[in-house]
């Protein structure tokens, strides 16, 4: 095993100081709007941490480094769109922001029977809570596979005279603390945690990177890089891993993600005011997107150190997914180790505490309690949201168990995100343009959903399944949900014209 008492003990007394802190954020939760959106009372640096922490997530660290090991730089295009593309657009100009933060929402689907309908909060909500559990259910799986080849642990243990295989078990232990924290403080517990796990995590990756500089240099991950990839190493028109379709559907991910991404407008309506909200997601497009590009060369240098194939008894299939995690337990010495590992545990719950919380609100506020002829009590609201948090839970603990990959981290990430942009269209159509309808709005949040759903299950259905590329039928779901938005808007016009700013 690479970690050495010294290391268990640094990681130990983290978790602890977070549990303590978790455990304390119970006292600030008296209703479930303080659970939620943690009373409207994020301030700026606070919101600008746990925003940033979102990016430096356990599976962020998977994803960059599968990256970097499978394409080397040519993502770095990519990382400068979505650091120029999100900050000015949305961060500089309060497009969305403003309106949204001003509409006193708690969720994009709260918005949509605002602005169109009952019936279309119902259908973005399920579609929305839908995705985000598949889109959070990877993350398990892929955190414990990682933390299982960063420790070097063996793949089975004995508990209790039982041989137990390792990664289902981690599993348990991760999606127990995120539940832990869910519970204890909601909001408040993920901006706490989310703040502590962002500044650890920043120093690690400057550490981190110096490291990895000084034992593979500049020089040698450009030569790495150069015949491992060509010029498709540098240059993502010409990769083999990206190409123009890809860059084309994740530049369209990134404008029209943020505004769909329900972890993120959650947040943004936990801040005290919309400037707050425009400054937290200016700053934190660039903190995340550079600590991206810095994580993407560790994994040239794993390829640099460790080689394109796997060893060991690893599976090919696999190995892409892990490697960080060898080279990074191979490169990093005792003490920064255990200050790692703890960072890494506080990256994973910060995450996904965020997210069960946030797919638990949208399906009380904006499935359940629409539905229901009896408004919920304070009380019955609160304990519902805490249902909910469990059962999904649950829900990707048994994902994780039976999840066969068919597809690479990013697109599996990012065509599960296709699935939730409907929403965004609906939110930005229904922001700035007068006309759009609730036909336009049911037409972009099902045509986003279904054709990804369709690639999902002919990959795994279908005799020659890798022949149906993720990022087809990705940017087709785009381009048909706008249409179609568009088109129906026109078609099928509201009798009755809210105003459209709410």
């Amino acid at each position: 095993m690479n970690a050495a008492n010294i290391d268990w003990i640094i990681a130990g007394i983290f978790m602890v100081f977070l549990a303590i802190g978790g455990y304390a954020c119970r006292f600030f939760i008296k209703s479930a709007a303080d659970w939620t959106v943690a009373g409207r009372n994020m301030r700026k640096f606070l919101g600008l941490s746990t925003a940033r922490a979102e990016g430096m997530g356990l599976v962020s660290l998977a994803l960059a480094t599968e990256i970097g090991f499978t394409s080397g730089f040519s993502y770095v295009g990519l990382s400068i769109i979505a650091i120029t593309v999100v900050p000015i657009l949305y961060g500089g100009t309060g497009f969305v922001i403003n309106r949204y933060r001003e509409a006193k929402v708690v969720t994009v689907p709260e918005y949509a029977q605002r602005r169109y309908s009952k019936g279309v909060r119902i259908v973005t909500a399920g579609i929305l809570t839908f995705a985000g559990i598949l889109n959070l259910a990877i993350f398990p799986i892929i955190a414990s596979q990682f933390l299982t080849y960063f420790l070097n642990t063996q793949p089975h243990v004995d508990v209790m005279g039982l041989h137990l295989p390792f990664v289902p078990l981690i599993m348990a232990g991760l999606i127990g603390l995120a539940l832990l924290f869910a519970y204890a403080g909601g909001m408040v517990s993920v901006v706490l945690t989310g703040y502590i796990q962002s500044v650890m995590m920043a120093i690690a990756i400057f550490i981190i990177t110096w490291l990895v500089i000084r034992q593979v240099g500049f020089d040698g991950i450009h030569k790495t890089i150069d015949s491992n990839f060509g010029e498709g190493g540098y240059n993502p028109f010409v990769s083999d891993y990206f190409g123009p379709v890809f860059l084309i559907w994740i530049v369209l991910q990134v404008i029209l993600g943020f505004p769909s991404f329900a972890p993120q407008m959650q947040k943004l309506a936990s801040t005290d005011n919309a400037k707050t909200a425009r400054q937290m997601t200016m700053i934190q497009s660039l903190f995340a997107s550079g600590g991206s590009l810095m994580i993407v060369g560790w994994g040239v240098a794993a390829l640099a150190v460790l080689g394109p194939v796997a060893s060991g008894g690893i599976d090919s299939g696999l190995y892409p997914k892990v490697v960080g995690a060898i080279y990074l337990g191979q490169l990093i010495p005792p003490v920064l180790f255990g200050f790692v590992l703890a960072g890494m545990l506080g990256a994973f719950i910060s995450v996904v505490d965020s997210y069960l919380l946030t797919w638990s609100t949208v399906l009380v506020n904006d499935v359940i309690s629409p539905l229901v002829r009896k408004p919920l009590t304070p009380k019955n609201h609160l304990w519902l949201l805490r249902i909910c948090v469990a059962v999904i839970a649950i829900l990707i603990y048994l994902f994780g168990i039976v999840y066969q990959p068919t597809e690479t981290l990013l697109e599996f990430i990012i065509l599960t995100g296709t699935m939730m942009l409907g929403s965004g269209i609906l939110l930005i159509g229904g922001l700035y343009w007068k006309r759009a309808s609730k036909a336009g709005a049911y037409a972009a949040v099902i045509f986003c959903a279904i054709i990804p759903i369709v690639n999902l299950i002919l990959k795994r259905t279908a005799e020659n399944g890798e022949v149906f590329r993720a990022q087809d039928f990705g940017l087709g779901a785009i381009i048909l949900a706008v249409l179609f938005f568009v088109l129906f808007s026109v078609l099928f016009p509201d009798k009755k014209n809210k105003c459209y700013s709410v």
